[in-house]
């Protein structure tokens, strides 16, 4: 369905009723300066960061597909998790781990 809508053209360029452009945007539109031309067109879906980073990852082809867990898979009880922290805990901390490995380096 198309609208007539009354323009003006004049020395600052073509003016638009204010109302025409409101409804545009209310309906998802977006209005775009290409070289010389005005477009109005649907807004592009807004994908967020994390999306966005995975379809440039996908793209570049630095994405492997997850691989499916085993058939016997059972997740870490509560229990299991406290003790494998309590373990994970004791030592040097990473950082200084890191800096010995790479002291023989500098």
């Amino acid at each position: 369905m198309s609208t007539p809508i009354n323009s003006q053209l004049t020395a600052q360029g073509v003016l638009i009723p204010l109302q025409a452009v409101q409804e545009w945007l209310e309906q998802g539109l977006e209005i775009v300066k290409d070289k010389e031309q005005i477009i109005i067109r649907p807004k592009p879906p807004l994908m967020a960061d994390r999306v966005k980073v995975l379809q440039v990852l996908d793209e570049a082809g630095l994405l492997a597909p997850p691989e499916p867990l085993p058939p016997d898979f059972k997740p870490l009880s509560a229990q299991e998790k406290a003790a494998l922290s309590h373990k994970l805990s004791a030592g040097r901390p990473l950082s200084d781990l890191i800096l010995a490995e790479r002291a023989d380096r500098i």
